[in-house]
C-alpha cells in the first residue's frame, strides 16, 4: 500500500505520512489531517481544559496539546475485517496533554472515539 511522504518545509528532517485515500484510510494508516483537526477542535472547545493554541502562548505553567495519535485497533477486530469480511473497525484517537492545574503540571491522556460529541 503506497503512502505519500513529504518533508516539512522547515527542513528539520521530519516527515509526514498521509494515507493514499484520506476519505477511507485503512485500519493501519495513521490519523489523517482531518481527523487530527477534529480532535484538536474538540479539545479546544472544552473550556475547562484552558488549552493554549500557539507556541507563543505556552509557558511552563500552561496547558497544551502535546501529542495526538491513532490508537491501534485490536488484532481480533482487524482479522475479523480483513479475513472474514466483518465490519471495518472504528478509528480512535489518543491525545496527550500537558496540564497546569493550581500550579501543578500533570500529563493527562484522553481517548476519543470517532462518533463522540
Amino acid at each position: 500500500m503506497p503512502v505519500r511522504a513529504e518533508t516539512c518545509p522547515e527542513g528539520e528532517g521530519q516527515t509526514l505520512f498521509d494515507p493514499e485515500d484520506e476519505s477511507n484510510p485503512s485500519v493501519f494508516d495513521d490519523l489523517t489531517m482531518a481527523e487530527i483537526r477534529t480532535v484538536q477542535e474538540y479539545l479546544y472547545s472544552q473550556q475547562e481544559l484552558n488549552l493554549k493554541r500557539t507556541l507563543g502562548e505556552v509557558t511552563i505553567n500552561s496547558s497544551y496539546i502535546y501529542l495526538i495519535e491513532r490508537l491501534d485497533v485490536p488484532k481480533t477486530e482487524v482479522l475479523e475485517y480483513l479475513d472474514r469480511g466483518g465490519p471495518k473497525p472504528e478509528r480512535h484517537a489518543k491525545a496527550i496533554l500537558f496540564r497546569s492545574v493550581s500550579g501543578m503540571v500533570c500529563v493527562v491522556t484522553y481517548y476519543r472515539n470517532q462518533g463522540d460529541e
